[in-house]
């Protein structure tokens, strides 16, 4: 199915596979997170941050990419797309290991999606993104959803992994708009 997602994704002009990228992560998401608060509500309590808790991100950028780049910053970074308009960029940097760059209205980054088609040693774990310290529901199928909004820093992160016996793994920065 992976692959079937990647080959359909190819075909499409990047803004197309940007919503189609955007709108299936949301899916899945949203589907875990329902699950998750279903399956483990007596836990809600103590997975919350108190509203008056300031929360630092333990990373500020995705592969040396970090939202309010120009363009031409990310193409130094990250080198040649695969594809790419005025809309955004999809690199491809393996069979296993996408990175798809939303732009916005202002032409600069404000979308940053790493995609990891399997699990391998370059595929990064929850701790990665929010720290030795954090901590999500694992799911019995394996799979994992973290979400927190940066909102001093003006942006929100996103961990998800999918369950089963080769898991698709997606980290998502996104800019909050005001």
């Amino acid at each position: 199915i992976i692959k079937e997602a990647s080959m359909y994704l190819m075909r499409l002009p990047l803004a197309q596979s940007i919503f189609w990228l955007v709108k299936h992560t949301a899916i899945v998401a949203a589907s875990v997170f329902v699950l998750g608060i279903a399956a483990f509500s007596q836990n809600a309590a103590e997975d919350q941050i108190p509203a008056t808790t300031t929360v630092t991100p333990y990373v500020h950028d995705l592969r040396g990419i970090s939202i309010g780049m120009e363009p031409d910053e990310v193409l130094e970074k990250l080198g040649k797309p695969r594809v790419s308009d005025n809309a955004g960029m999809l690199f491809s940097f393996s069979n296993k290991e996408m990175v798809q760059i939303g732009i916005g209205p202002k032409g600069k980054v404000r979308t940053i999606a790493l995609i990891f088609e399997k699990s391998t040693e370059d595929t990064p774990d929850l701790e990665d993104i929010f720290g030795p310290t954090a901590e999500a529901t694992v799911n019995e199928d394996g799979s994992v959803y973290k979400m927190v909004r940066y909102e001093k820093q003006g942006f929100w992160l996103a961990y998800n992994r999918s369950g089963g016996k080769t898991p698709m793994t997606t980290v998502t920065m996104r800019r909050i708009e005001p």
